[in-house]
């Protein structure tokens, strides 16, 4: 009986495996449900089998950084908001999850494709905003006209006019032509920030002659619209650029693994849609941080192409900084550079005062003023240190940060010494731990310049890959023990 409980309690495991695995880059809430369900499952079916826990790494410096970033939110100048920030650090323990609970190659195969197929079914999404579009946008809306008055301004995207799609210019003309009786207007409309592109959402009620005044004046003009920087189902444009380049990075190790061209071919259209997603994200770091993942996965498996690597490595990055350059304005130096680099020399005053355990996850946000944090003055805007390992030294101390160093320093070690020894391993296999290596060095890399453990999204991919890197290496060294007792017993006889 014990064994059939638990056997069910394997298979409800994987089922919140594959919903996470589906959910991780678009509904984090859903993710952080089915985890939470799976550790449920996982505790209750150690307890009833008594089955023992599989020696794994990186367990002790994950305790470490949970248990001091606890004591930092404990001892948090504000309590509240450092719990709440908490939770996105929480996600940690999905990849020793994953790790204990995988057990099989399809069930990595099963994982795999279904957090491909989710970037996937994301990246045509996005594609579909751009071609079709999201509103009807109204460039200009001049301050004298009764719209301004109303509360319309220039930019906006309308998107229900009286319940009427307006998605696109064919439905702004048939939303306009079904109410032209309607003597009043409800206005569902999206603006887009100017400086941080993040969208809000407004309802407006106005008169039917406000519309009609603005639509007869010279110039009037209604565009279709479209994003400025792609977002995907999450609420900010560097999130979704996260998920989508570690996507890509393991799309790409798979794709140069793989034998077979119908599966190369799909790959390939599979890392096509995903590299396209992160371009109009247009988030330079996670973009540059993808071609230099490309350039170290060639690296590792073709010593042939290491010059080639390094060559096309720099003309991508060269490439990028010229399209960014295009598409962004100024690409160094920009608002949101000045205002980075002001917040690490503030964290440069504070982390000497509280060394220890830091002044508590999100406390600078109320209490910035109080401290002189003189970037929220300077530039009229509150936000993190932008900077992981300056977010964790200001927020949770030095011990937490060095628990943190100590956990990215030591999964890149693992996955590196995996790698030496994957040579006999099959291509599914090869393929998925060169692109989560690739993935975890473009992480270490771009958490210098993004507070990436406030994307939950991105950290939650990003364990569950850890999970998935550290189950595979079990797998294929139970498969190559078995092999070889195989090989010995027909030896024998």
């Amino acid at each position: 009986m014990r064994s059939r409980t638990a056997a069910r309690l394997d298979r409800a495991i994987f089922v919140c495996f594959c919903v996470i695995a589906f959910s991780a880059l678009q509904y984090i809430n859903l993710t952080a449900f089915a985890f939470a369900t799976a550790l449920l499952l996982w505790l209750a079916k150690l307890l009833i089998s008594g089955r023992e826990y599989r020696p794994q790494p990186l367990v002790l410096p994950s305790l470490l950084f949970l248990i001091t970033a606890g004591i930092a939110s404990a001892l948090s100048f504000a309590p509240l908001l450092s719990w709440e920030r908490i939770g996105s650090y929480a996600l940690l323990p999905l990849a020793f999850v994953v790790a204990q609970n995988v057990k099989t190659s399809w069930q990595l195969k099963i994982l795999v494709f279904l957090v491909l197929l989710s970037g996937t079914v994301s990246a045509l999404r996005t594609g579909w905003q751009y071609a079709y579009g999201i509103g009807s946008r109204l460039v200009d809306v001049p301050a004298d006209s009764l719209l301004f008055r109303d509360g319309i301004r220039s930019g906006d995207l309308i998107q229900l006019v009286n319940g009427h799609r307006t998605r696109s210019l064919q439905q702004w003309k048939a939303a306009l032509e079904s109410t032209r009786a309607d003597p009043t207007l409800r206005l569902h409309v999206a603006r887009q920030a100017p400086i941080a592109p993040l969208t809000s959402y407004f309802d407006f009620g106005i008169d039917r002659k406000d519309l009609d005044q603005w639509l007869n004046l010279p110039g009037t003009k209604v565009q279709r619209g479209r994003p400025q920087r792609a977002t995907g189902h999450l609420d900010h444009f560097v999130r979704y650029a996260g998920v989508m380049t570690l996507l890509a990075s393991l799309a790409f190790g798979l794709l140069i693994t793989t034998p077979g061209n119908t599966a190369r071919l799909i790959l390939g259209a599979v890392l096509v849609a995903l590299v396209a997603a992160l371009f109009a994200t247009v988030t330079r770091a996670y973009i540059i941080g993808l071609f230099l993942g490309c350039a170290f996965q060639l690296w590792l498996i073709h010593r042939r192409l290491r010059t080639a690597a390094i060559i096309g490595l720099a003309v991508c990055v060269l490439a990028t900084i010229l399209w960014v350059r295009k598409e962004r304005g100024s690409v160094w130096l920009s608002a949101g550079d000045r205002f980075r680099v002001e917040m690490w020399k503030d964290a440069l005053k504070l982390i000497p005062h509280h060394p220890w355990f830091g002044v508590g996850p999100d406390s600078v946000d109320q209490y910035g003023e109080h401290w002189h944090i003189r970037a929220f003055k300077e530039f009229d805007f509150r936000a993190h240190f932008h900077s992981t390992y300056v977010q964790l030294a200001v927020d949770c101390g030095l011990p937490c940060l060095a628990a943190w160093l100590w956990l990215l320093g030591g999964y890149l070690s693992f996955l590196n010494r995996s790698w030496k020894d994957s040579a006999s391993w099959d291509p599914f296999a090869r393929g998925t731990l060169l692109g989560v290596f690739a993935g975890a060095v473009i992480f270490v890399v771009a958490s210098a310049v993004n507070y990436t453990l406030a994307d939950s999204e991105v950290v939650a991919v990003a364990w569950l890959f850890m999970g998935l890197a550290t189950a595979l290496v079990r797998i294929e060294k139970e498969a190559q023990a078995q092999r070889h007792r195989t090989q010995l017993v027909v030896s024998a006889a």
